[in-house]
């Protein structure tokens, strides 16, 4: 007994509203939960630095969620080891930064009156003669700020939540790896899966030489930069030293970023130490720019610069931080999508026919054959005889 179906027609303009419908609502709710999406991903790329880890311990017989739970908890006493060797640096350098303010302060008017009288005198008028009132509503904005610790709390129990949030993707992702890629296994049809084995091995490799070598590139700058800023007595140099490497995650506008702390500071102290700190730290930038980021990461991130800075802004606006972070991996591995689909896949273009189709070949069918072409004497000699 056949099994009775009912066939539902739904025109083409119906389904175009659906389509606009449904295209609204999903974007509606990936907007209402993009900061969710932005710790998956974050906890994504987490659990792919940790897998290679977790793998090696896999091998050694250990079950893959005790591995997972292993290398977590070493990684995050690596995390919490790190920051308690730097806290202790940093409270003592804070602390001596308010002490040494009002100092810092006195010589930067100095600095200031001094600058004014070696400009021209159309330059002068652009800068304000006293300078007094600023500097001081600046000593005590700062030095009142850096008393009120109390106002951190809700913004470190927030980053808190996050790193949280984080480690919880991460471990699902490490623990159900393997079930995702068998369930991916299972959809593919047998005979392409030579095909996903390549296209995973040539996100493992890029992907894998992105991250390693953006870690050398961050790890490097970050050191030169808190060197220097120690070298010349800045306060805060293991901060300016780890903003550094961090933003140098960002491409293009992270160096610029960079060097706004360190150079504001190195002012504060004294124009000289500016001026000399300014070329030594551009110096630096630039080398870095010029031969080491290339060498290490030109295999991996061919891009326009411009396409770069388009995703770095477009990830702010969408993703705060987070999404500024997160644009420079996405394009990579849209990047990597796009070499996979030009090294196996070719478009073949189909013969054009034989003979060239008609006129009349080419009308839809049952429509009715124009009239052929005739000379215009025979037309006027019809108009003539139908008068």
């Amino acid at each position: 007994m056949k099994t009775r179906r009912l066939r539902i027609h739904v025109p083409d303009w119906l389904k175009a509203i659906f389509l606009v419908v449904a295209l609204f609502l999903i974007y509606t709710f990936f907007a209402l939960i993009v900061n969710t999406i932005v710790f998956f991903l974050i906890g994504a790329i987490f659990a792919y630095i940790l897998h290679p880890f977790v793998n090696w311990l896999t091998k050694q017989g250990i079950p893959r969620g005790l591995s997972v739970i292993i290398v977590l908890v070493i990684a995050v006493l690596l995390i919490i080891l790190f920051v308690a060797m730097i806290t202790p640096s940093l409270i003592s350098q804070v602390r001596e930064f308010v002490k040494d303010l009002p100092r810092l302060a006195k010589s930067a008017r100095a600095e200031y009156d001094s600058l004014r009288r070696l400009l021209p005198a159309s330059l002068r008028e652009l800068l304000p003669a006293d300078a007094e009132k600023v500097f001081d509503s600046a000593v005590s904005t700062i030095t009142a700020q850096s008393q009120k610790i109390v106002s951190l709390v809700p913004s470190i129990i927030s980053g808190i939540a996050g790193a949280i949030v984080i480690f919880i993707f991460a471990i699902y992702i490490l623990v159900f790896l393997e079930d995702m890629d068998g369930w991916l296994r299972f959809w593919i049809p047998d005979q392409y899966h030579w095909l996903y084995d390549r296209f995973v091995a040539k996100m493992d490799i890029g992907y894998s030489r992105y991250i390693i070598g953006q870690l050398i590139v961050s790890v490097t700058y970050g050191l030169a930069v808190g060197l220097v800023s120690a070298g010349f007595g800045l306060p805060f140099p293991i901060i300016l030293g780890f903003w550094a490497g961090i933003v140098q995650i960002i491409p293009v506008i992270g160096p610029v970023i960079a060097l706004i702390p360190p150079l504001l500071l190195a002012f504060l102290i004294s124009i000289r130490t500016g001026i000399i700190v300014a070329a030594i730290l551009i110096a630096i930038t630039g080398v870095q720019g010029v031969f080491v980021t290339p060498y290490i990461l030109g295999a991996t991130v061919t891009i326009s610069p411009i396409i770069v800075l388009f995703f770095i802004i477009a990830g702010a606006e969408i993703g705060g931080i987070g999404g500024t972070i997160l644009a420079v991996p996405f394009l990579v591995a849209l990047n990597l999508v796009w070499q996979f689909i030009n090294e196996n896949f070719y478009y073949k273009p189909a013969p054009p026919p034989e003979t060239p189709p008609t006129m009349i070949e080419m009308q839809p069918p049952g429509s009715p054959p124009e009239e052929e072409e005739r000379p215009k004497e025979e037309k006027s000699k019809d108009s003539e005889g139908d008068e």
